[in-house]
């Protein structure tokens, strides 16, 4: 995977050449992950909300009727409902790319195989024997199941305690998985067994390639997260990879953004460029 220098990114800076394709653009595709891009983290994922005016300027975006809007998660689908507001229905593809929502409310899901569902379950065991869920244990740890996929969170505590659940969880995990389709895989706060042939990386490509046929299209993806990586990867050369999060690190993307207000500036010229090409 292709990563930019830390210096060759300048926070709130898009290149050029992409500023020109959004003017001269008839069509938009924007695909945006959720968690730590458009909300801030929260201690209990079932608290998270956008950050002040996302929802707005979004609203301005889905109303140019230009725009087709996806929402790329970790989370399985039906939890980011109720949590995103707007003013019609989105696209949301969960699971890391593994679950289709459509704005009809139909749903497609990719299924873990056999001997991937026989690991998973392993591995959520191994986390319950070793006693890393117990209410008294530091940091407090939340182990997140969903469909092909767990997860174990430690959100909130500190990088040393992190890294330390980090190298116990690693090693065993990677152990009991070996020999199937899973890896064990780093993100923000915690760390997942997932696919390693279904990631955000998928979805993107398959909206791209959905979209393609379509003259005049900028396109742009915009995430946070070690998991967004496949993302930003697989728009380079066909639309923009956005690194949305406070500070720099190494990243495929080629744009970075420090929320809120960088996201906001960037959402607004999108809102911009999309009530343009409208009325053109």
């Amino acid at each position: 995977m292709q990563q930019q220098e830390q210096a060759a990114l300048r926070r709130g800076e898009i290149p050029s050449a992409f500023r020109s394709r959004l003017e001269s653009a008839s069509r938009f595709l924007l695909m945006m992950d959720f968690d730590g891009t458009l909300a801030p983290f929260e201690a209990d994922p079932a608290d998270a909300t956008p950050y002040p005016q996302v929802e707005a300027v979004l609203d301005e975006i889905l109303e140019s009727g230009s725009t087709r809007v996806a929402l790329v998660t970790g989370r399985p689908a039906d939890r980011l409902v109720p949590l995103v507001r707007l003013c019609r229905p989105v696209e949301i593809w969960g699971i890391h790319g593994a679950e289709r929502l459509h704005e009809d409310g139909t749903r497609t899901l990719v299924e873990p195989g056999g001997a991937e569902t026989i690991a998973l379950s392993k591995c959520a065991k191994w986390v319950r024997d070793a006693g890393l869920l117990d209410a008294r244990s530091t940091p407090r740890l939340f182990l997140e199941q969903k469909t092909g996929t767990i997860a174990l969170h430690w959100r909130g505590a500190g990088d040393g305690e992190g890294e330390r659940v980090r190298s116990a969880v690693a090693p065993a995990w990677s152990e009991l998985v070996e020999r199937t389709r899973l890896g064990v895989m780093d993100f923000s706060e915690g760390i997942e067994v997932r696919s390693m042939d279904v990631t955000k990386g998928t979805a993107v490509r398959t909206m791209l390639d959905e979209e393609e046929a379509k003259i005049g299209l900028a396109a742009a993806y915009l995430g946070d997260d070690l998991t967004d990586e496949d993302a930003f990867a697989a728009i380079r050369g066909r639309g923009l990879g956005v690194l949305v999060r406070p500070e720099l690190r190494p990243t495929a993307a080629e744009a970075w953004l420090r929320p809120p207000p960088d996201l906001l500036n960037f959402l607004r010229l999108w809102a911009a460029s999309a009530s343009q090409a409208r009325a053109r």
